[in-house]
């Protein structure tokens, strides 16, 4: 099980960093494509569906169901601090990605994740 749990952490970080060397041409007209590509490698959009991170649909204006996070709901602010660095935010978090710098693309993200 340790070994498995170190395969899916080292797969996921793999996965971010070739996010990462794609993500110059991110198009920011187009807030689906840029979600699904920044985000669809750990979540599904559709309700019920889980990958290694949970469903993304019906996230926005819901309580954080991960325990020690400092936020009662997600919300424009709790939303924009996580995705720049999770964790930092809380520091065991099994969500391995660096954080999205950019504040334009947090803000294109938060706004498809509210139609969710």
């Amino acid at each position: 099980m340790h070994r498995k749990m170190i395969a899916n952490i080292l797969l996921m970080i793999l996965i971010t960093a070739l996010s990462a060397c794609t993500g110059g041409g991110d198009n920011l007209s187009d807030p689906e494509s840029l979600t699904r590509r920044q985000c669809g490698h750990c979540h599904m959009f559709e309700g019920g569906f889980r990958k290694t991170g949970p469903s993304l649909q019906g996230l926005f204006g819901r309580i954080p169901k991960i325990s020690g996070v400092p936020y009662a709901i997600w919300d424009e602010k709790s939303l924009d601090e996580w995705i720049k660095n999770p964790t930092k935010i809380k520091p065991t978090t099994t969500m391995a990605m660096p954080g999205i710098r950019s504040a334009e693309k947090r803000a294109v993200i938060i706004e498809y994740l509210k139609q969710l």
